[in-house]
């Protein structure tokens, strides 16, 4: 009877000792699967720092090629995504200036004028004061003339450089903005951006 006691407990023990091997050497694929799959996450990913001017420096992870991720990263939207029509310097003089030309100029449809120093704009361009001291975006000036446009025949007295108005045009074909950059004998000097317009004109 002790024989055959000594026996079962020997086979008991034995089974426990394999349970334990086998769930030791489960523990280590397993370890080394999840570390594989780490590896590849690392090698699969590398680290872009994007930069666009006026605005701050962007870091993100991007996937490489041939490789895939499980969440590819998104790349935020610029800021201003509009494209521009025209940008640059021009003086405006009592001739006006019409900001539906390919280059601004002064034309029939004059969407600005100069009277006795002061920046009069046309009866339908819609005009905003921007005071922020970061220039606007397209989409910035079109919610401001949208909802807080200023009265139709307002007029800029005794400008002074830095001023900034969010226009849309006579013709309601092109919004754009101005800045006051210098005031000559001549005219005022003002830095202008015209954006494009829905049909990307």
């Amino acid at each position: 009877m002790e024989k055959q006691s000594s026996r079962v407990a020997i086979i008991v023990a034995l089974i426990g000792a394999c349970a334990t091997v086998t769930g030791a050497t489960i523990g280590v694929f397993a370890g080394k699967e999840q570390g594989e799959v780490e590896a590849r996450q690392v090698q699969a990913t590398a680290t872009v720092t994007r930069t666009v001017p006026g605005q701050a420096t962007t870091i993100y992870e991007t996937a490489q090629p041939g490789a895939s991720t499980s969440n590819p990263p998104q790349e935020s939207p610029d800021e201003d995504e509009r494209p521009i029509r025209w940008k640059g310097e021009v003086l405006l003089t009592v001739d006006g200036m019409d900001f539906d030309a390919q280059v601004p100029r002064d034309g029939n449809y004059n969407d600005f004028g100069l009277k006795s120093g002061a920046i009069k704009p046309v009866i339908w361009t819609t005009v905003y004061t921007w005071t922020a001291a970061a220039k606007p975006t397209y989409e910035q000036c079109l919610l401001k003339l949208d909802t807080q446009g200023l009265p139709r025949g307002y007029i800029y007295h005794n400008p002074k450089p830095g001023l900034g108005i969010c226009f849309l045009t006579d013709r309601r074909a092109h919004l754009g903005f101005l800045e006051v950059k210098r005031v000559t004998r001549n005219g005022i000097l003002i830095n202008v951006t015209v954006w494009t317009d829905d049909q990307g004109g």
